[in-house]
């Protein structure tokens, strides 16, 4: 990877019970998607998550599928907000960290705490993310109008 990527930066996360992560910016070497890996009980568990390519960007499918779950539940979150918001925090101080230079020494308004509910979120039944997950695209009839969009590189 040394070879391959010319601007390699890691954050480093001290989470207030002892916990450690790091998130690994590669640029030139992952460019659509993430990966997680981490030791519980003694064994290493991994997760990806690749973002689809291509003008359909299937990933996007279940994102509007959660939302429609969560207006017609009446404003229930598919995922704790909790979640969202210090995943989001982490990667935005991160990122500031590293443009200033400086290492973020605390941060108490991280101190959340949440609990993850099973099984609520509409998730892909698949391991990646492919084609249209909701419906043709473009939509049949359309497909002149939605051209300008469909880069040559995906024209069949």
């Amino acid at each position: 990877m040394r070879e391959l990527v010319s601007n390699q930066r890691a954050l480093i996360i001290e989470y207030n019970d002892g916990l450690k992560g790091a998130i690994l910016m590669l640029d030139e070497y992952v460019n659509n998607g993430w990966a997680y890996a981490a030791k519980a009980d003694g064994e290493t568990v991994a997760a990806e998550f690749v973002l689809s390519s291509g003008p359909i960007f299937a990933h996007f499918s279940y994102l509007t599928l959660n939302i429609q779950k969560f207006i017609v539940s009446g404003g229930k979150p598919p995922v704790p907000i909790e979640r969202n918001f210090l995943t989001s925090a982490v990667i935005d101080i991160g990122i500031r960290s590293i443009v200033d230079g400086e290492k973020v020494k605390k941060t108490p308004f991280l101190n959340v705490t949440y609990t993850a509910e099973e099984g609520y979120a509409i998730l892909p039944p698949n391991p990646r993310p492919t084609g249209a997950s909701i419906g043709a695209w473009p939509p049949a009839g359309y497909e002149e109008e939605y051209d300008f969009i469909i880069q040559d590189r995906f024209r069949q």
